[in-house]
């Protein structure tokens, strides 16, 4: 649990649906949704029911809200009264990072990379991966931690990790006894996409159509993962995601195979403009000092 999670789930309690709580917080409706599920399975509650007035605060949410109050109105009493002067003497910049991304780098790791620049404070936020891209190129943000942005748009780009493709199978499925598959073997199968907001999204769309295939989408999905982990296991549906995302739970219940494409991978790193890199060595030294981290 942390403050980034009772915040959300405090905001949802305030306005009453996913959707306001993310156009208030300022990040993606599936960044809110992720936070109260994993606060939910944390606490192992319930804490709203679903209506058509909105989300309405279970008996666990209600005592859930008076307890976050409390905390974070401490944590903010802490925050303005040691944390202003000092941000003052502090470079700021400001952070974005797009959904999965911080997960798969570990946040721990990156909060003490960042929190071990004495001189440096960051304003951290989450955005898609568009978003990532577009507030960079207008100066909203300083830097993004995305996934590889199109090489088009003249970004600075320093990689920090990378993770496979696989292919998501109920174990019923035609493509289940496969050792790998390739576009071609999916593409007439009914498929689980993401919605144009997402990276891998893009890559894998116009991998497809550089291949002369047409994808057979069953749906498209915004925020809830759920729905494509439950058309998989059904066997309605395959699912191309990334290798490190997906819930052991998950793997237990499906067939994931890898997906042999060649240059074909999820590569996270870090977005910038080139005089803002040149401009703030700071965005660099966390790129390498992350390398180094991880070997």
């Amino acid at each position: 649990m942390d403050f980034d999670s009772l915040r959300y789930f405090m905001e949802v309690c305030r306005v009453g649906t996913l959707t306001r709580a993310a156009d208030g917080l300022c990040v993606t409706q599936q960044a809110v949704s992720r936070k109260i599920i994993m606060l939910e399975e944390e606490l192992d509650v319930r804490l709203f029911v679903r209506t058509m007035r909105g989300m309405i605060p279970t008996e666990s949410g209600r005592r859930l809200r008076e307890k976050a109050e409390v905390i974070l109105d401490t944590a903010r009493e802490i925050k303005d009264s040691i944390g202003a002067s000092s941000r003052l003497r502090k470079t700021q910049l400001k952070m974005g990072f797009s959904p999965g991304t911080l997960f798969s780098l570990g946040v721990d790791r990156v909060m003490r990379l960042i929190a071990g620049y004495e001189d440096l404070h960051c304003d951290i936020a989450e955005y898609s991966d568009s978003e990532c891209e577009a507030l960079v190129a207008d100066g909203s943000l300083d830097f993004a931690i995305t996934i590889s942005p199109e090489a088009s748009k003249g970004f600075a780009y320093l990689s920090l990790y990378r993770d496979d493709y696989v292919v998501l199978v109920g174990d019923r499925h035609p493509l289940a006894d496969k050792a790998g598959l390739r576009l071609v073997d999916i593409a007439r199968y009914p498929q689980v996409m993401l919605d144009d907001s997402f990276r891998m999204q893009a890559q894998l769309m116009a991998r497809f159509r550089r291949n002369g295939l047409m994808p057979n989408i069953r749906t498209r999905l915004s925020h809830d993962l759920n729905v494509a982990y439950n058309l998989v296991s059904d066997n309605e549906a395959v699912f191309i995601f990334v290798k490190g995302l997906i819930p052991e739970a998950i793997r237990q219940k499906t067939v994931c195979l890898p997906l042999l494409e060649s240059e074909l991978f999820w590569d996270i790193g870090i977005v910038s403009r080139p005089e803002i890199v040149a401009r703030y060595p700071f965005i660099a030294r966390l790129a390498d000092d992350y390398r180094a981290t991880i070997g």
